[in-house]
């Protein structure tokens, strides 16, 4: 963020170079990361990154376009946490306490807002290159690539667009959930178009583990 010309402070009000910012420990990088984020604001990220993001739009673009016998790429991610109810887990990953909580629980998060029947975000999927902005609609009645687990009675499923134009991007979410006797399970899958980057698919199993962790932990940010 610095490189592409945002105001990076410390605490007391001192710009911070690349030099200090490298020496900061895990724990003040990450708030000092949080902290910058929420002060931009959706406006503010999305004038800081707008290379980045129509870069990733014509990734996007690109990477839909592959040819239509060509199998989707899949990853999941499959944890499990204990010392809460269902009920406590579904309160936690409630779109509204997501929103809340969307750039503490994971470094690549730039925002989240509402809309009906889903959510505009702005992230960078997989860990890979930029940021992308997007939307994810909620809908039971799409299909997968493949059967969904008997075992897991809770499934939650979208598909996603550009924000810019409504492109169709062919990038699914697939997450499945089962309540345990002292916690919950989860298998979460995202599918994306053939001709992505297999780093990209991989790292996104990384994101998709962390930020549920994160969204479950007592005692989280506000």
């Amino acid at each position: 963020m610095k490189r592409l010309g945002a105001d990076i402070v410390s605490a007391d009000g001192a710009a911070l170079s690349n030099e200090d910012i490298d020496l900061l420990g895990r724990q003040a990088a990450n708030r000092l990361s949080v902290d910058v984020r929420k002060a931009l604001g959706a406006a503010g990220l999305r004038d800081l990154f707008k290379a980045q993001l129509r870069a990733s739009d014509r990734m996007w673009k690109k990477l839909s376009a592959s040819p239509s016998d060509a199998p989707p790429k899949v990853c999941f991610a499959d944890m499990k946490v204990t010392g809460l109810a269902f009920e406590q887990f579904q309160e936690a990953i409630a779109l509204e306490n997501f929103q809340r909580r969307y750039a503490e629980i994971n470094p690549d998060h730039c925002f989240l807002n509402l809309r009906d029947n889903g959510i505009h975000s702005m992230e960078i999927f997989g860990m890979y290159g930029g940021p992308s902005e997007v939307h994810l609609t909620i809908d039971p009645n799409i299909d997968l690539p493949f059967e969904p687990d008997p075992d897991f009675p809770t499934l939650v499923k979208g598909f996603t667009t550009l924000a810019s134009d409504e492109t169709p991007i062919n990038i699914f979410v697939a997450h499945q959930y089962k309540p345990l006797e002292n916690g919950v399970a989860m298998r979460l899958g995202c599918i994306f178009p053939a001709a992505t980057p297999q780093e990209l698919v991989d790292g996104h199993k990384w994101h998709s583990a962390i930020e549920f962790w994160e969204l479950v932990q007592p005692g989280g940010p506000d």
